[in-house]
């Protein structure tokens, strides 16, 4: 059985900032469809990318009852940030490659790619 405690992101393509935005998906807590996304991160100046590492609290299983093709997992990121991702968009790692590599997690806005991405979608 695969670790899926702690994982890095790989490709943050695959984090679903709009997630919140579908009626189907059976949020395993209900305050989290408020803080997991874009939303909620731009308060902060936030937005996920490669090479952050973070805790996996909780992951919603693939249903296709529920048209949900993937496993997606809710990372949280230095205590404050939640982001839904798709297993894709993620590795798994250690407890202890994540508390080597947590305290140099480097929290940032949008680059530029990404915000032209998201802008053409708002």
């Amino acid at each position: 059985m695969k670790n899926e405690k702690f994982a890095e992101i790989t490709d943050r393509g695959e984090c679903l900032a709009t997630l919140y935005t579908f009626p189907q998906i059976p949020w395993p807590k209900s305050f989290l469809k408020q803080v997991a996304c874009r939303e909620e991160w731009s308060k902060s100046n936030f937005y996920p990318h490669n090479d952050l590492v973070a805790e996996i609290p909780f992951i919603i299983r693939t249903d296709m009852s529920l048209k949900i093709d993937v496993d997606i997992y809710i990372l949280k990121i230095n205590e404050k940030f939640y982001v839904p991702i798709t297993s894709k968009g993620i590795r798994f790692i250690s407890e202890s490659e994540y508390k080597n590599r947590r305290p140099f997690n480097k929290i940032q806005d949008m680059d530029q790619r990404q915000r032209r991405i998201n802008d053409f979608f708002s």
